[in-house]
């Protein structure tokens, strides 16, 4: 046994690290274009499923002979997970590359059939040819992704992304909405901010707009609730939270975190209501600690609805800790929850209107 057969033979540890850091990174996936959300749950279920059956398919025997190419098979599971994670920060970047991907293998199978013709006179038996081919293939794609994987994950992390409102996208998204001829009938003359963002609402509009386009109709909507609940300005922000979770804010960032698996598939009526609940909660932070409580006044019974809210907040309970029904029953959930159902009918009339 010579040194770099040990080596080859021992890079099979890529998949219990692969697995490992699965298991205790809680790594998550997130392609919004390919409708593929994959939460850490997911994600370790499908690299052990992945794992067993790489390590169990006929593949291997062609592969792990104390080579190269064993080494390039050990890390093809590690490779296609780092590939996903580029997907999930440059998707057009992982369509190229998958699509160039499929073209070098397709030119090398053709010449490696080539190959096989012009050597007639020694013919390599079907076998020696099928390891060729397999091997090749898989020396290939390694070799073509590795670098970009490796790059993206130094780079971003191997986590999934945060989306946030970009100001300057907001104004495309207004002049494509009023190219689309969606406006109302019986509105005349020149469209305001608000008449945009209710135009954008519209349920065939909402579905045609990218993920960045939604976040981006998001922001103008919690603005507009903002200024209805007189607080000040929130900031929105999505990423692959608990697949349990529509949203949540956070009063000491001042940020409302929006699932972004919500964001994109779920119905237009569904995420209004999830704002609308999340600015309410917004409007309770601020009410409560804009309050001398050492003033009596604010003792009195027309502020009893304040103090309530304010022991919620610091007996606030989770559903993960507490149970659903605790969650839900809470004074400012259930306020919450209330002002969203009815700001929901009203906004989704300005948008039919």
């Amino acid at each position: 046994m010579n040194l770099r057969w040990c080596f080859c033979k021992a890079t099979a540890i890529f998949h219990l690290q692969l697995m490992r850091f699965a298991f205790l990174e809680g790594m998550s996936l997130s392609i919004p274009e390919l409708h593929l959300f994959l939460y850490p749950s997911g994600v370790r279920i499908i690299i052990v499923m992945m794992t067993v059956f790489w390590l169990s398919i006929p593949f291997k025997e062609m592969c792990c002979n104390g080579t190269w190419s064993e080494v390039a098979y050990h890390l093809t599971p590690t490779i296609l997970v780092l590939l996903l994670n580029l997907g999930q920060w440059n998707f057009p970047l992982f369509v190229v590359l998958c699509l160039l991907l499929v073209v070098l293998e397709f030119l090398f199978l053709r010449r490696l059939a080539k190959a096989k013709v012009q050597r007639a006179d020694s013919p390599i038996t079907e076998r020696e040819f099928k390891k060729l081919r397999v091997r090749g293939m898989v020396v290939l794609g390694v070799l073509w992704c590795v670098g970009p994987g490796v790059y993206y994950a130094f780079k971003d992390g191997v986590v999934s992304p945060d989306y946030y409102a970009a100001r300057d996208l907001w104004q495309e998204i207004v002049s494509d909405v009023r190219n689309t001829g969606e406006a109302s009938e019986d509105v005349t003359g020149e469209l305001n901010e608000e008449d945009h963002l209710w135009q954008a609402l519209q349920e065939n509009t909402w579905k045609s707009l990218p993920l960045q386009g939604k976040i981006n109709v998001l922001q103008q909507l919690t603005n507009y609730e903002t200024m209805v609940l007189n607080i000040p300005h929130i900031d929105i922000s999505s990423s692959l939270i608990s697949p349990y979770t529509y949203g949540g804010y956070s009063d000491k960032r001042n940020v409302i975190r929006l699932n972004v698996e919500h964001i994109s598939n779920d119905p237009v009526e569904e995420v209004i209501n999830t704002i609308c609940h999340e600015v309410r909660h917004s409007f309770q932070w601020w009410a409560i600690n804009a309050i001398d409580w050492d003033n009596s006044i604010f003792q009195s019974e027309y502020f009893k609805e304040l103090r309530v809210w304010q022991e919620n907040y610091d007996l606030y309970k989770s559903a993960e800790q507490y149970g659903f029904e605790s969650y839900r029953s809470q004074p400012i959930e259930v306020d919450a929850r209330n002002y969203a159902e009815k700001e929901t009918e009203r906004i989704l009339e300005l948008v039919e209107r």
